[in-house]
């Protein structure tokens, strides 16, 4: 009976159990079994009626006891931690991705040094204090006399794409395949240019291109036609820059007699790729 209840005790200690401080009070009774060592598993059990006793300890279900949030091993070259689905992660990229004020700036948040400026020999130092899981993540001393705090949620979102790639936002302009039975139904494919000349509207077209490579501008005014005040100027520069090409930075297609490149004639051009 002693043995099952020590296991209750320690099940409930471990995993933040309602019944903590009700079994404590419990251990007080359990004083006089303490004959010599015989029940050594208690002796944690008494410590802490004790401790209650004297108010010196308070547990509550908001404040589970410590313990290490993952186990870790270390390699020559990297460091995995098995609360990650045993992620590696290398010392060179750990070094290089320190959060410390020396190695990014506290208020633009930008890198203070080269990648380049790291061994790529860089190490933990040998010992108990080269690397150290700390309640909140793990802290790493390392050769070159650096230390650096990795935070749990740090080290998390580097374990798993899909947590990077929400954090960077990436799956707004994740590119995406289609057909033209799913891509007809996307209400940004065709787009007024009144809309594209709002900022919400330059948003919602800039993400439908990113993500499909396609979208319809209608209404685009043409009374213009030079290269310095065409209206089609002005649409492609508020998607960015216009890079010249050899054709020059804007041209006229037209219709020429006896043309050498099907683009200058009256036919129809369907979807294609200009690969020059």
């Amino acid at each position: 009976m002693l043995k099952a209840f020590c296991d209750v005790f320690v099940s409930a200690s471990v995993f933040g159990d309602n019944r903590e401080y009700e079994i404590a009070r419990l251990c007080f009774s359990l004083r006089s079994l303490d004959m010599s060592g015989r029940f050594s598993r208690l002796n944690p059990l008494l410590r802490i009626s004790a401790r209650y006793r004297r108010g010196i300890a308070h547990y509550s279900n908001t404040q589970p006891w410590n313990r290490t949030w993952t186990t870790l091993t270390h390699t020559p070259e990297a460091l995995t931690v098995h609360a990650l689905k045993d992620t590696s992660f290398p010392y060179v990229w750990l070094r290089d991705s320190c959060q410390s004020s020396d190695c990014v700036h506290p208020s633009t948040r930008q890198k203070l040094h080269r990648s380049s400026d790291v061994s790529t020999s860089i190490a933990p130092t040998d010992g108990p204090k080269g690397v150290e899981v700390t309640p909140t993540g793990i802290d790493i001393s390392w050769t070159d006399g650096h230390r650096s705090s990795f935070t749990q949620e740090f080290l998390e979102r580097h374990a798993s794409k899909s947590k990077l790639a929400r954090f960077h936002y990436d799956q707004h302009l994740e590119e995406r395949s289609w057909t033209n039975e799913s891509i007809s139904g996307h209400s940004d494919l065709f787009m007024p240019y009144e809309r594209i000349n709002t900022p919400q509207g330059l948003v919602d077209g800039i993400t439908q291109l990113s993500k499909y490579g396609l979208l319809f501008v209608s209404g685009v005014p043409n009374e213009h036609t030079s290269n310095e005040t065409c209206e089609l100027r002005t649409l492609g520069e508020r998607f960015g820059e216009l890079r010249p090409t050899f054709y020059g930075l804007l041209w006229d297609v037209i219709n020429v007699r006896n043309s050498k490149n099907i683009a200058y004639t009256n036919l129809e051009l369907g979807l294609h790729m200009d690969l020059l």
